[in-house]
């Protein structure tokens, strides 16, 4: 290489480092700062997590939004999704069964339990009572415990098999059979 193309090569480097440092001090950095994931975050979300509904094919989600927890109902086999519940009415209705004031922003509900594949109710626990609410009357009340699901049910007929097969017991009204 000869020595005017090291100059020339050398002075083009110098003049582009020089106007890139000059493109730097002109960066708006204030609007910049807008777009960043901690002041978009209550705009966007980069992550959902779902909550599979046992033996259905159905999942709930939330969505936290000015302070409030929106929930989703979605049904994974048809791709539709449905808001479960308005804020503002559960928590007037839980205002009314615990004669405690709840807000919107301060139900701090962060778990929704079904039971035996009902999907048109939902169990919640405020303030140490089980409170089951109605989504298509959109009603709540308070209930002593949660239904019993499909595999805590008592049965009244029970197997065991003993080794290698040969003997099997089965037990029915407290009466056994060998």
């Amino acid at each position: 290489m000869s020595i005017y193309s090291k100059i020339s090569y050398n002075l083009l480097l110098s003049l582009l480092s020089s106007f890139c440092a000059f493109g730097q001090d002109s960066v708006n950095w204030d609007f910049a700062e807008k777009f960043t994931s901690d002041s978009l975050s209550g705009y966007y979300r980069t992550s959902l997590i779902p909550t599979w509904i046992k033996n259905t094919h159905y999942f709930y989600y939330a969505i936290e939004r000015n302070g409030e927890r929106d929930f989703y109902l979605v049904n994974a086999a048809k791709g539709e999704k449905k808001l479960l519940f308005d804020n503002r009415h559960l928590a007037d209705e839980i205002t009314r069964l615990t004669q405690i004031k709840y807000t919107p922003e301060k139900l701090n509900i962060y778990r929704l339990d079904f039971y035996n594949q009902d999907l048109n109710k939902f169990y919640i626990n405020k303030e140490h009572k089980i409170i089951e609410y109605n989504i298509k009357n959109k009603k709540a009340r308070i209930v002593d415990a949660v239904p019993k699901t499909e595999e805590n049910k008592p049965s009244n007929k029970r197997s065991t098999t003993f080794t290698k097969n040969t003997w099997e017991k089965y037990s029915t009204d407290h009466q056994f059979y060998i």
